[in-house]
């Protein structure tokens, strides 16, 4: 009778990890309560083209397989082709990938910048819930067979352990951007830190602004590194800066213009043209 008491406890405990078993995704789930953040970046890669995909090329960063096209840099503000000139391109993971994603920020003195995101998810190890319950069940076969005097059967809480849990929940992530290189492939990743040359100034024509109170009027605005510098005869004068949307030709521009007459208006545009 004691057997088939302590038998019934072993499955009842038996039932208790299987359904933790079915329901180890919602656990994986709730893991995020307790994810950290690791923020680590590789050693600098060089680009290998992509098999039969002119103009495509992959690398292993932030430990996922990334895929990289369209690249190209800014001839203007680097009119000679040295090392860590910054790139433009388009970043993606192929195919379907649960434990990496990658996301861009584009960003015109800097090139094309992501961060590649790994989450590691903690698990249940199940094996050692089962070698722990047939150590159990030995020792509950041979108290039987042995029915000392003045002795317990074996105690379960001595034999199985309140957590079965391998690993730690975590998410890394790895910055990186994309530059040029002088030997092999002519392109790399580097890391998110990496110093870019310093760009020459170059002079940027950022397209018209239509006056709001006369739509015939429309001033031509000119930028360096950023910050406008000049509008045409127009008006007075021009302050403001520009900033490159995700098409490095297309720019953002908040200005304020004064008018001939000393009357002033601003105005946020994001379809001002970069024809330098």
């Amino acid at each position: 009778m004691k057997k088939q008491l302590l038998w019934g406890a072993a499955l009842l405990l038996s039932g208790i990890t299987a359904c933790k078993k079915s329901d180890f995704g919602s656990n994986q789930a709730n893991a995020s309560k307790t994810i950290k953040t690791d923020v680590t970046s590789p050693n600098y890669v060089e680009l290998q083209p992509y098999p039969n995909v002119p103009g495509t090329y992959f690398a292993t960063y932030g430990q996922a397989q990334l895929v990289i096209s369209g690249l190209y840099y800014d001839t203007r503000q680097y009119p000679t082709f040295k090392e860590g000139i910054p790139a433009f391109g388009s970043v993606s993971i192929p195919g379907p990938d649960n434990i990496h994603s990658v996301a861009t920020e584009e960003g015109y003195s800097t090139g094309k910048s992501f961060v590649v995101t790994t989450t590691y998810q903690s698990v249940t190890n199940y094996q050692a819930i089962h070698n722990d319950l047939v150590r159990y069940y030995k020792a509950v076969d041979q108290w039987v067979a042995d029915m000392p005097a003045d002795t317990f059967p074996p105690i379960m809480r001595d034999y199985i352990k309140s957590s079965y849990t391998i690993g730690d929940s975590r998410v890394i992530t790895t910055s990186g951007k994309l530059i040029t290189i002088t030997t092999g492939s002519k392109w790399a990743i580097a890391t998110g830190d990496y110093k870019i040359p310093k760009p020459i100034s170059v002079e940027h024509i950022l397209g018209g602004i239509v006056d709001p109170l006369n739509p015939n009027i429309t001033y031509t605005l000119r930028g360096v590194n950023g910050q406008i510098t000049k509008v045409d005869s127009y008006a007075q004068s021009a302050t403001g800066t520009y900033f490159p949307t995700s098409d490095p030709t297309i720019n953002t521009v908040t200005v304020t213009i004064k008018r001939t007459n000393g009357t002033t208006f601003q105005v946020t545009q994001q379809n001002t043209i970069d024809v330098t």
